[in-house]
């Protein structure tokens, strides 16, 4: 099957313009051989990407049209991030998403080149599931009365509530390193008062610093571990597969801020996800046990 997917992509520069510019018009993205050609309009920029798809016997449902389109969208964004690093003058040059690019034209040929499908995809953003549960309660009657401490909060202390709102608009508008440090952050910005008042307890002269010296050398991990084994192990202590997940999501941070790495969509999403979780259990007092029986199901 040969894969076609048309754009009209706003506030693209002519950094993206094949014919004028030379961007190459083959490239091998993510194991795929893809053909991108664009051009120029007196607003945007008309993109059309090719790549052949090999399941010949694929049902082309909507999970599958989306999963195609979006692929198509990683491939432009894989464009835009590198011609942003030479386009200097210009600040109009966006990644693309759900933000500015509603409608993808999507067609399916046979190997014959004899049209299967012609669609429009629509590209959208739905919220992760705990994060959903999390932006509803945030949105209760009387819950915008939050909205006063966080101004008058000068300390900080309650940065995650905005930092994971932060973490799902960057989803939104395709920056999905930042949407995983936004929402590794959030969590650190929440365990750590409580960290440092627990270490603190247990010195000899009582001290918030001696317990800011020594958490600085502990690594993530084992932080997660004081807090999933000890101080809010009444709440934590049957998640161990939720302990596991933020783990990981720590791992591939380091990955973004030490390794130079760029994250997909859904690690973005999943970094949210249990986040949100963690944020819903440990501070919202969510019970456990409502989780765990949900995972059963």
């Amino acid at each position: 099957m040969k894969i076609e997917i048309q754009l009209e992509l706003p506030f693209v520069t002519r950094t993206l313009d094949s014919s004028d510019f030379g961007v190459p018009e083959k490239v091998k993205f993510k194991g795929t051989d893809f053909t991108y050609n664009s051009q120029l309009n007196k607003t945007t920029t008309s993109a059309l990407i090719s790549f052949e798809y090999q399941n010949e016997e694929a049902e082309f449902n909507n999970d599958l049209k989306k999963k195609l389109a979006l692929r198509a969208i990683e491939l432009i964004n894989h464009y835009i991030y590198h011609a942003k690093t030479f386009e200097h003058h210009s600040t109009d040059i966006v990644q693309i998403s759900p933000r500015n690019t509603k409608n993808i034209v999507l067609e399916i040929k046979d190997k014959n080149d004899n049209l299967v499908l012609k669609e429009i995809v629509e590209l959208t953003q739905e919220k992760p599931k705990y994060f959903q549960e999390y932006f509803d309660y945030l949105n209760e009657p009387g819950a915008f009365d939050v909205f006063e401490d966080l101004i008058k909060d000068k300390k900080g202390h309650l940065l995650f509530i905005n930092l994971l709102s932060d973490s799902f608009y960057a989803i939104f508008e395709g920056r999905y390193n930042e949407s995983i440090i936004n929402s590794c952050t959030a969590i650190e910005s929440l365990i750590f008062p409580k960290l440092i008042d627990w270490l603190g307890d247990k010195f000899h002269n009582k001290s918030n610093k001696n317990a800011e010296r020594v958490l600085i050398e502990i690594p993530m991990n084992l932080k997660y571990e004081l807090i999933f084994g000890e101080i809010e192990k009444g709440l934590l202590s049957v998640h161990n597969e939720l302990l596991e997940k933020l783990k990981g999501i720590n791992k591939l941070r380091n990955t973004i801020v030490h390794g130079g790495n760029k994250a997909t969509k859904k690690q973005a999403e999943d970094a949210l996800n249990y986040a949100s979780k963690f944020i819903l259990i440990v501070f919202m007092k969510m019970e456990p046990t409502s989780f765990k029986e949900e995972e059963r199901r």
